[in-house]
């Protein structure tokens, strides 16, 4: 008995390792990726690299343009509370404050010439984030709703002197993002939609600028994966292009434009 149990548990442990991890379906090769029978090169690839300890992040590294930049995290009570960053062109750090039920009360942007404050402020199911400048005055403001898991489902952007700028609708399944709507005071409208795979991790972007000529921009995500299913290598590549109405995926609600 005690032999059958020690297989059964060896099994299980092969199962968990053998997992296959979803991803997106298209195919990229010779720097291109096809999208809908049009194939598009790709523009740029961002290569990252992940660390952890005890499971949570505490080195993020990446490569784009032959440049290296990295960030290190500290963590309080299981609260990201700072972020330091490096890279060729400048570094910073950012800083985390929390409420007593462990919501962002406040972030700070630590720059060597100046800093910014984004503060955060909750009645009920509302939220209200004012961007402060380095003067310490507010640049801009966004009003939305949250749900009962905190996703924020929509806002609305408005200016110093309290004019709308702008507003978004968001779209969550499983607590992931999955699409956006944005307009501008001007009728512009920017839509997005996301993909992830089955471990939580997104896989695919796609996001249209729409105009009189629309502006596709995609991004297609590649990842290795720790036995415990946390990535500790990602491959961006992004495509931006000029695209035609009829090669616009639908993922939106379109009655609503």
């Amino acid at each position: 008995m005690k032999k059958i149990i020690i297989v059964l548990i060896v099994f299980i442990f092969l199962i968990g390792c053998d997992k296959e991890i979803t991803t997106f379906d298209e195919v990229i090769e010779n720097n291109q990726v096809e999208l809908d029978g049009v194939k598009y090169d790709i523009q740029s690839i961002y290569e990252t690299k992940y660390e952890y300890d005890d499971e949570k992040l505490i080195r993020r590294s990446s490569i784009y343009d032959n440049q290296e930049q990295y960030t290190e995290f500290k963590y309080e009570n299981s609260l990201l509370i700072e972020e330091r960053r490096y890279s060729v062109n400048m570094n910073s750090t950012v800083l985390y404050y929390y409420d007593d039920e462990k919501r962002k009360k406040q972030i700070v942007y630590q720059y060597e010439q100046a800093n910014f404050v984004n503060e955060f402020e909750y009645d009920g199911n509302t939220i209200k984030i004012v961007f402060k400048n380095q003067d310490g005055n507010i640049e801009r403001y966004n009003k939305g709703f949250v749900d009962e898991d905190d996703n924020i489902l929509s806002f609305i952007v408005y200016d110093s002197e309290g004019n709308k700028v702008s507003s978004v609708e968001n779209t969550y399944v499983d607590n992931k993002l999955i699409t956006v709507i944005g307009e501008d005071s001007e009728g512009k409208k920017i839509t997005s939609y996301y993909k992830y795979n089955n471990v939580g991790d997104k896989i695919f972007s796609y996001t249209i600028h729409h105009g009189e000529k629309a502006l596709m921009i995609a991004e297609f995500f590649e990842y290795n994966y720790s036995k415990n299913d946390l990535p500790v290598m990602m491959k961006r590549y992004r495509v931006q292009s000029e695209i035609s109405q009829e090669h616009i995926r639908d993922y939106w609600n379109w009655e609503s434009f």
